[in-house]
């Protein structure tokens, strides 16, 4: 590892004072951020981008909801499988029902994707 000259030496401590409510906001941001303190100063000062990573507590409830409907589906689709293995044969009325299954399978991932997008942004 090379040895960083003096210019690129962090040998300065800046102090500032702040309100509690002035320090309580800066907790929140370098809470969102996950970077130090000192480092999310330094990133103020240079105009250098800040990221915030996504929040770690999860409003999960729509989700639970979409994994029941998928796994209610996916259930089905088994028991279908398993009929249609053993007989070799698949009834048309059996394939429009799995035509719908795997429809609604691919709009509850639709639905699972827009959730997080709204939530999170698009990646």
């Amino acid at each position: 590892m090379r040895r960083k000259n003096d210019d690129e030496r962090r040998t300065i401590i800046a102090h500032c004072r702040l309100s509690q409510n002035e320090m309580k906001i800066l907790e929140d941001k370098v809470e969102k951020t996950g970077l130090t303190v000192s480092e999310f100063m330094r990133r103020l000062i240079l105009n250098k981008q800040i990221k915030y990573r996504p929040p770690t507590i999860y409003d999960v409830s729509g989700l639970i909801e979409a994994m029941g409907v998928v796994s209610k589906e996916a259930s089905n689709l088994n028991q279908i499988a398993r009929y249609c293995n053993e007989d070799k044969y698949v009834d048309p009325k059996l394939e429009g029902y799995l035509k719908q299954a795997a429809n609604d399978i691919h709009e509850v991932c639709i639905k699972i994707n827009r959730m997080l997008a709204d939530e999170y942004g698009n990646y």
